[in-house]
């Protein structure tokens, strides 16, 4: 989502659209990861206890109390940063670890009510409701152009790590994250197209 949004966006977006992901990163790390661990009360709220959200609290409330740009947080910022950068390339490693290990065997086409599902779900539904969410009820025009772009997206290759650490159906998964990705350089840029249209873009 970075390099389209970057190419087809100013920098400004690009920053709402970090910001949306971190979001969306806190909601699946707390609500959806209570979700489906089936935990409820105060031990499914346990979840907003971890590294990732307490940071994102963290950092949200020094830029509220105006502490943003002072030399402390400045230095820890950029080193931080340099600790982000090294932790994308070994993500991207241990994803692709994992991913090679759960792909053999794989059949690209079998499952066909479960691939047509997938097919409905990812490159209709999704897509058209974020849109419609978009159009009818965002007025930020940054933040419509960031859903422009969130609802073009395979469906992420993390989803199935998730369903995995959770003991669930990682084929199934494993399907929505690969099928979606094979065909997004067809896909992704039929939903640009016709996202700016319905946003008016």
């Amino acid at each position: 989502g970075i390099p389209i949004t970057a190419a087809l966006f100013d920098q400004d977006v690009v920053g709402v659209l970090l910001v949306h992901n971190v979001g969306v990163e806190a909601a699946v790390w707390t609500v959806g990861v209570a979700y489906l661990s089936g935990r409820k009360g105060w031990s499914g709220l346990k979840n907003l206890f971890q590294p990732m959200t307490l940071s994102l609290a963290l950092a949200l409330s020094l830029n509220l109390a105006g502490w943003g740009d002072s030399a402390p947080i400045t230095f820890i910022a950029h080193i931080l940063n340099w600790i982000g950068q090294c932790a994308i390339p070994v993500g991207t490693i241990l994803t692709g670890i994992y991913f090679h290990e759960t792909m053999k065997g794989y059949k690209f086409f079998a499952e066909k009510r479960i691939t047509l599902g997938i097919i409905l779900a990812r490159w209709i539904v999704i897509p058209l409701a974020l849109l419609l969410v978009a159009a009818y009820f965002i007025k930020d025009p940054e933040l419509r152009k960031v859903m422009l772009v969130q609802a073009a997206m395979p469906a992420g290759i993390f989803s199935f790590l998730i369903v995995e650490m959770y003991k669930g159906d990682v084929p199934i998964a494993l399907r929505i994250s690969v099928f979606t990705m094979a065909f997004c350089p067809l896909i992704t840029p039929l939903w640009l197209y016709l996202g700016s249209l319905i946003l008016g873009m």
